[in-house]
């Protein structure tokens, strides 16, 4: 499997820290990922549709839009913190397995296939974020926040667990 960046633990010396909080925020912390690489190859035998045959999807901390507020790191919030990476890692995840599975009559239409994929994922994350966020109350919920927990772990466990694994 050529993703990477599945697993990543985060780690305070990724936050940039800020004296405040920007205006309008409510939280003392945000975290950002990016896809660092999301390639994939085709093959199109004469006669047959076009297959992806293998891809590259990568995803990680976006330092330059990740920050926190000076004084306010604590393991409570780094934990929460690691939940918005997850839940943009299983979307990755997610992506990656979607990828692999497509097949067009032309090789050409994988790319726009791959393309729609890519924005779906990022507007399920941007959703899931904003649930997690509410519930939670930006970390602050202890019950809700270990529910969270659980659910994220559990579905990066499992091979097959996506963003739907997670509460609605």
């Amino acid at each position: 499997m050529a993703l990477s960046g599945f697993n990543h633990s985060v780690q305070w010396n990724e936050f940039r820290t800020v004296n405040q909080r920007p205006a309008g925020v409510q939280e003392d912390a945000q975290i950002k990922t990016r896809t660092v690489a999301f390639t994939f190859r085709t093959h199109q035998p004469s006669g047959q549709n076009c297959r992806v045959t293998s891809a590259t999807v990568s995803i990680a901390v976006d330092r330059s839009r990740t920050w926190v507020v000076r004084g306010r790191q604590s393991a409570d919030l780094l934990q929460h913190e690691q939940g918005h990476y997850d839940i943009a890692a299983l979307a990755t995840r997610d992506l990656y397995n979607q990828v692999l599975g497509l097949t067009a009559a032309r090789c050409a239409d994988i790319n726009t296939q791959a393309g729609r994929l890519q924005q779906q994922i990022q507007t399920q994350i941007t959703q899931t974020d904003r649930r997690y966020d509410t519930q939670t109350s930006h970390g602050t919920t202890p019950a809700s926040q270990r529910t969270w927990n659980t659910r994220i772990q559990s579905a990066k466990q499992n091979p097959n667990g996506t963003l739907t694994d997670l509460p609605q």
